[in-house]
């Protein structure tokens, strides 16, 4: 992931964060968050104030109590007071995604990529509704958009994406070639690499 980070980048740490979520660093305006619990990172093109950030992690604490409703409705309350707000928008279309409200989703995702949020997860939540909405075209150029920005250690995963649904367009040669560039991105990551040292 920092090999995908300009050398500019500077970290500054907080100490306001709630545990739920790290303040990682800002890199060209853009804020960067972390949660530990779903190895998730937030972007923003803003600051957040410390009680945004303690409502962030308010809504992954639903959403990780598998009470997705309450974390909807909060997101809500907070759309209303940031309307702009592209973290807002993403995480409302994965509260909505897990509702089985994809036609709703869509739209969240993509107003959050409208707002600038243009990063893997996003894209490939965004993909993943196309997906399972049967619009295969719109999911693979979503997926290919998601590879083609994926931080290095999350590169395989967006990859194994990308091929599982060309397989179900029946682009079988390209998804056989896409599933062999994941596991070489696989065979490059970090996570490989300490999977081969533990079992040493």
């Amino acid at each position: 992931y920092e090999q995908s980070l300009s050398k500019s980048h500077r970290f500054v740490p907080s100490s306001d964060v709630p545990d739920a979520m790290k303040f990682l660093h800002e890199k060209d305006g853009i804020f960067i968050y972390f949660d530990p619990h779903t190895r998730q990172r937030f972007f923003t093109p803003t600051p957040p104030s410390p009680a945004q950030i303690a409502d962030l992690a308010g809504v992954l604490e639903l959403m990780r109590e598998d009470d997705v409703a309450a974390a909807y409705a909060r997101v809500q309350q907070s759309l209303h007071v940031q309307p702009a707000s592209p973290l807002g928008w993403s995480q409302a279309g994965e509260c909505l995604r897990r509702l089985g409200r994809d036609d709703e989703a869509i739209d969240a995702f993509q107003k959050s990529l409208d707002l600038g949020r243009v990063d893997a997860g996003n894209l490939a939540l965004l993909a993943e509704c196309h997906r399972r909405k049967g619009d295969l075209q719109a999911a693979e150029s979503l997926f290919d958009r998601a590879a083609s920005v994926a931080p290095a250690e999350y590169l395989h995963v967006m990859l194994h994406s990308f091929g599982t649904v060309l397989l179900e367009a029946g682009r079988h040669l390209a998804a056989a070639d896409c599933f062999e560039r994941s596991l070489q991105a696989f065979a490059r990551s970090t996570v490989a690499r300490l999977a081969q040292e533990n079992h040493r």
